[in-house]
């Protein structure tokens, strides 16, 4: 159970992070293997990997069909075989087989609104009916708050500096799920 916390939180931190990764799972077991049903392993795009579906060669033609996954952003089955006489299809001796459930777990979508005015409360109320994740930043607190953006994830209150027109840094990451709306309150 351990092995499957410590799976389950390395996810929800990656995902956290606005990282796609994909869970690979044993979802039946046939004949000798070296795991049992439900065994997981996370696996990045750059191929790290945490947890075990068996090792060898096994866990290396799961991260490359995980990798293909990731690319094609679709969740893969796969059979591998253990065959006792070997051969370029086998990915071990034990003599059984396995399948495997890659899902691509993906952060979810976040849409960042920079200004709190009058646009950006409508358009936060419809961000929200289309289940994005909606952050909200400014740098007045009376416009910044859960009174006027209830259904935001969060909001946070920056400084902006007018003389040269820069917001500082922004606490929320910027990946590929982000989409991004400056609704200027200058």
């Amino acid at each position: 159970m351990s092995e499957f916390v410590d799976i389950n939180s390395a996810a929800i931190e990656a995902l956290g992070r606005g990282e796609t990764v994909c869970l690979a799972t044993v979802v039946r077991v046939r004949g000798s293997a070296p795991r049992h049903t439900s065994s997981h392993m996370l696996i990045w795009p750059d191929g790290k990997t945490l947890g075990t579906i068996g090792g060898g060669t096994l866990e290396y033609r799961a991260i490359e069909d995980a990798r293909a996954a990731l690319a094609e952003g679709r969740p893969a089955f796969k059979s591998y075989v253990f065959d006792t006489r070997g051969g370029p299809e086998s990915v071990g001796l034990c003599g059984g087989a396995v399948d495997v459930h890659i899902d691509v777990l993906r952060p979810d979508p976040t849409l960042l609104i920079i200004g709190a005015g009058h646009i950006a409360q409508p358009l936060a109320h419809m961000a929200a009916l289309l289940d994005l994740r909606v952050v909200v930043v400014d740098d007045r607190p009376e416009w910044a708050n859960h009174e006027r953006f209830p259904k935001a994830a969060s909001l946070f209150v920056v400084s902006y500096d007018e003389a040269t027109e820069t917001l500082a840094p922004l606490p929320v990451p910027l990946t590929p799920a982000t989409y991004v709306v400056i609704a200027s309150w200058g």
